[in-house]
């Protein structure tokens, strides 16, 4: 059985990103476990998770809020990896890399959000 949010291309773009990011958290510091590899961590899952939670139906206007939440957590995941490259636990030209990714899933959620709107 496929769920809903499964078909969504912002979903599976979500999760190309969690996959990216946690393996670029392997490089991070063993003394950030619990700090900033674990928050970036939970940011980077939060995306996709407010997007499956918030296609489940019940309203367009809880769908808007839940992707509202998405954004937060995307922009939450890149100021955290800027943090990271400042701290020298990655390189700019990492992220660099990453930022493709960051500005698609980004623009199609503000999409998919003002198809909800209208």
């Amino acid at each position: 059985m496929e769920y809903n949010f499964e078909k969504l291309e912002v979903y599976k773009l979500s999760e190309k990103l969690v996959l990216e990011v946690y393996n670029l958290t392997k490089n991070f510091p063993k003394e950030e476990v619990f700090g900033l590899t674990s928050q970036v961590k939970r940011a980077v899952v939060s995306i996709s998770l407010n997007i499956a939670e918030g296609s489940t139906g019940r309203s367009k206007k809880d769908f808007v809020r839940f992707l509202n939440t998405a954004i937060g957590s995307l922009i939450e995941t890149k100021s955290a990896l800027s943090i990271a490259i400042k701290l020298s636990f990655i390189k700019q030209e990492v992220v660099d890399k990453l930022n493709q990714n960051f500005d698609e899933l980004f623009f199609k959620l503000i999409a998919l959000k003002k198809s909800l709107n209208e």
